[in-house]
């Protein structure tokens, strides 16, 4: 399957909002004085979501299955932004959306592990995105215990990638939105619990400030971001999707720069500039060969759900 460029576009939307939360989280849970806990944090913005979501599908039937596909994904993206919360404690935001952006090599090669084939134009856009994201991000300092944490993010991310693609096209965005939203909660909860108990990390420091940026995570970087990447992962295959995702460390960076005063530098603006090729040659590419192989119409966002988004 060709990516569409409608589902490229919204994509392209999510990777953007996608760029603020490392911003976002570094405020809620970076260092010592941090007004919330990685695990706080991630029930909050996911409650939250939830309970905003929720009036979308109340009264609508619920589809087969749904529970068993909500639970499979939810704990893959769990895992993804928990680690990569627990990352930014102690890591920057630029090295945390590079190490992120590594989803781009671990999606082909889950892919090629699936039984499937991968395009030498994808192989050599990762390789280009993966040398402009290191190129955007890396500050010359030592390894640390946050950038691990960030890799089993990108690792975990990347199953998550694999997973959605299987299901977008089997459930109604809808009812998956909710599914996924309900799960990594629930998953959070005794997450959120055990910090309090055992950490002495308490409940939170509930300040103005705060209540407005876990409602920024929640409406925005969480609800409309998971049910947008439902919508475009319809029509945009998983490897394609992990190259756009690269994109996120640009808007990352530059959101860090404005906020937090990291600098980027030419190595930065040469590393952005070979992201942004490499994503949008992979997806330019097939849509033009498509096109001149005369099957120019772009699969409908929708073909397969029960219902409309």
């Amino acid at each position: 399957m060709s990516p569409s460029p409608a589902g490229v576009g919204i994509l392209l939307i999510v990777t953007l909002i996608w760029g603020t939360t490392f911003v976002a989280t570094k405020a809620l849970v970076g260092g010592a004085a941090a007004p919330l806990g990685p695990g706080a944090a991630t029930f909050w913005r996911f409650a939250i979501a939830t309970v905003c979501f929720m009036p979308l599908v109340v009264g609508r039937p619920v589809p087969r299955g749904i529970w068993l596909a909500g639970l499979n994904l939810s704990f893959w993206l769990w895992a993804g932004y928990a680690t990569q919360a627990i990352g930014l404690k102690y890591t920057t935001v630029n090295r945390s959306a590079f190490v992120t952006s590594l989803n781009v090599v671990f999606v082909p090669i889950l892919t090629v592990m699936a039984g499937r084939k991968v395009g030498r134009l994808v192989w050599v856009m990762v390789g280009v995105a993966l040398a402009g994201a290191a190129l955007l991000t890396y500050d010359g300092s030592q390894p640390n215990i946050g950038d691990l944490w960030t890799l089993g993010c990108a690792v975990t991310y990347a199953t998550y990638i694999m997973r959605l693609e299987r299901y977008a096209n089997h459930f109604s965005t809808r009812a998956l939105t909710m599914a996924q939203l309900v799960g990594v909660a629930a998953f959070s909860l005794p997450w959120m619990i055990g910090e309090a108990t055992f950490t002495g990390a308490g409940w939170g420091n509930w300040s103005p400030g705060v209540l407005v940026a876990i409602l920024y995570m929640g409406v925005v970087a969480t609800l409309l971001t998971t049910w947008l990447q439902a919508i475009g992962q319809k029509s945009v295959p998983g490897v394609h999707a992990s190259l756009l995702y690269t994109t996120e460390p640009v808007f990352a960076s530059a959101f860090a720069m404005a906020f937090f005063g990291e600098s980027m530098g030419f190595n930065g603006w040469l590393g952005a500039s070979l992201i942004l090729t490499a994503a949008v040659a992979s997806q330019a590419f097939p849509m033009l060969a498509r096109r001149t192989n005369g099957s120019g119409a772009s699969p409908s966002l929708d073909r397969t759900a029960t219902e409309s988004p």
